[in-house]
């Protein structure tokens, strides 16, 4: 399995965990500490923060890039390949279709509100 994949569940974990440490009253020594020194509000801000949301954008990244690097060991395709489909575009052939839309192009004016004396 991939290793990225497996921190980024891990980190799911640590949110899990924290989250039900914070919601259940329990209240652990580093929790108390920042309660204490910053006051309720602000020290339970900084915790969650500190402990709930930052493992849960780093657990997020993790899972994302291990999912999109998935490889199956033993497959054919155990190396990290790209796909092969480049996309190719003709510049010269869409500045004439600009430049040709361009020169029949007649604005029209509408106005929504009726402009009263």
């Amino acid at each position: 399995m991939n290793e990225h994949l497996i921190f980024g569940l891990f980190a799911l974990y640590v949110v899990a965990i924290s989250l039900y440490g914070i919601l259940s009253g329990s209240s652990d020594a580093r929790l108390a500490l920042v309660r204490k020194v910053w006051g309720r509000v602000h020290g339970l801000s900084l915790y969650f923060c500190v402990h709930v949301i930052l493992p849960l954008l780093v657990g997020i990244m993790f899972i994302g890039w291990g999912t999109v690097n998935f490889s199956i060991p033993g497959s054919s395709g155990a190396e990290k390949k790209l796909s092969g489909v480049v996309l190719k575009l003709d510049w010269h052939a869409i500045q004439k279709m600009k430049d040709a839309a361009g020169k029949d192009f007649k604005p029209e004016i509408y106005l929504p509100i009726p402009l009263c004396a």
